[in-house]
């Protein structure tokens, strides 16, 4: 068994969720174990995988005696997580989701961060690259201080991380996602933290890391990209689901029913109004790349302008926005379906 410390070094535990990942899972085992940090335990938790994936995770385990591999029924990427949580036996933790894949020297730049303090939270870049692993963009965190502690992680840190301030024009670069962070484990285990399931909410990520963030007490930055996600060519799914805008409006109201619960305070209420937009933004997207009748789609964003929970953040007003998304903004709060559309078409074919 793994100790949590070996000399000097702290156990870091890596938790990969797995499910139907054969043509990336073995890139992204390959980038953990090739670590310069090598004081690691790498949880693979199968989701249920249909395809090879178990048996590619299996044999890496034979190779590797720091890979543990468990396998179970198909519950979602929050709940494996949740699994591997539990037999995590390290200080800290991170999470790699399995078509992504970590620069050599992650977990030594991440630990860095934490040298000569006890720092819960850990944030680190990343870049976007595609199927090929061509890298795309990078996103760099530029908060003005790289340690923050107290009250600044709900007052300064946790707004920037669920969007910019676009009032301000201050953006961070920092998001609201379960990877790209290094976590400490005795306080994940002393609020007794468990991801949500992306079944139950639209974004697991977002309401689980407000359950989080408020038994913070200090927060660190990585200046400097450690992570490669891996952007999917099918995001923009030509098979739209009508039930989207339920979905959307469910985990906003979710996201401040925390927020209200935790006492998180009425500048984290107010940005999460950007990622509420962001969801209903990337709706519009999927429902004009689908195979929907124009009758059915223009259906379909009329229910979008019905939302109570848009009428309402409409009225209360967005802020600053660049034009595009104020446009789309205004002609949902009117009810201008079709030019709604056709704003949507123009920022997917010509952005």
């Amino acid at each position: 068994m793994l100790s949590q410390t070996m000399g000097n070094e702290l156990l870091v535990s890596v938790i990969v969720p797995v499910y139907n990942a054969e043509r990336f899972v073995g890139r992204c085992i390959e980038s953990i174990v090739g670590q310069t940090y090598g004081h690691i335990e790498v949880i693979l938790v199968d989701d249920g995988s249909t395809d090879g994936s178990p048996a590619i995770c299996d044999q890496w385990a034979e190779r590797d005696a720091r890979i543990q591999v468990v396998h179970k029924h198909n519950e979602g990427a929050g709940l494996a997580r949740n699994v591997g949580l539990g037999r995590a036996l390290g200080s800290y933790v991170c999470f790699v989701d399995a078509d992504d894949y970590l620069c050599l020297d992650a977990i030594e730049r991440m630990l860095d961060a934490v040298t000569g303090r006890s720092t819960d939270l850990v944030f680190f870049g990343f870049s976007d690259v595609d199927e090929q692993g061509t890298l795309l963009e990078s996103h760099v965190p530029t908060p003005p201080h790289t340690f923050y502690e107290g009250r600044e992680i709900v007052l300064d840190v946790l707004p920037h991380a669920i969007a910019p301030d676009y009032a301000a024009h201050s953006d961070w670069n920092i998001r609201m996602t379960l990877w790209g962070k290094l976590y400490r484990r005795d306080v994940l285990s002393k609020v007794k933290w468990r991801i949500y399931s992306e079944k139950d909410v639209l974004s697991e990520d977002v309401c689980s890391l407000l359950e989080l963030f408020p038994s913070l007490e200090s927060v660190a930055f990585v200046r400097d990209s450690l992570y490669f996600y891996r952007e999917n060519a099918t995001s923009l799914s030509r098979n739209y689901l009508s039930a989207g805008i339920g979905s959307i409006d469910s985990f906003y109201k979710k996201c401040e029913a925390i927020a209200i619960e935790r006492g998180l305070g009425g500048v984290v209420i107010n940005r999460l109004k950007y990622p509420y937009l962001s969801y209903l933004v990337a709706a519009l997207k999927q429902l004009c790349m689908s195979d929907c009748s124009i009758s059915d789609k223009r259906r379909e964003v009329l229910r979008m302008c019905d939302s109570k929970v848009l009428r309402r953040l409409s009225k209360e007003g967005f802020g600053d926005l660049d034009r595009p998304r104020a446009m789309l903004v205004f002609c949902l709060s009117h009810r201008l379906a079709v030019t709604a559309l056709v704003l949507t078409y123009c920022q997917i074919w010509f952005r």
